[in-house]
């Protein structure tokens, strides 16, 4: 079963924040091959996406929260299968080193 994707807006404001780094600290070339692996990442969960490990966070939130690493990012998702075909709902796109997510960092 193919699980629909569904990005929030923070997290491709994260992703955006991401490639004008990479632009910006490396090369557009640089930041073309990032966006090309992060997107290549997140279309991966349209496949068992609760092959994923659940995040950290999962035990402080309200809601089931997993991840999948790409390099150093950390894409933070929520799986609903309570419609049709499921939704994997895309929240953040996180750099790894950075504080463990609250409950604010999902919402704008």
């Amino acid at each position: 079963m193919a699980f629909k994707i569904r990005a929030s807006p923070l997290a491709l404001a994260d992703i955006d924040e991401s490639v004008e780094y990479y632009t910006r600290e490396g090369s557009p070339r640089v930041a073309a091959k990032w966006l090309d692996g992060i997107v290549a990442t997140v279309l991966s969960l349209q496949d068992m996406p609760k092959r994923c490990a659940l995040a950290a966070e999962s035990d402080d939130l309200e809601f089931e929260v997993r991840q999948i690493l790409y390099k150093s990012h950390r894409v933070v998702f929520h799986v609903d299968d309570s419609e049709k075909g499921g939704t994997v709902h895309v929240l953040r796109v996180y750099h790894q080193a950075r504080r463990a997510l609250t409950e604010a960092d999902f919402s704008g």
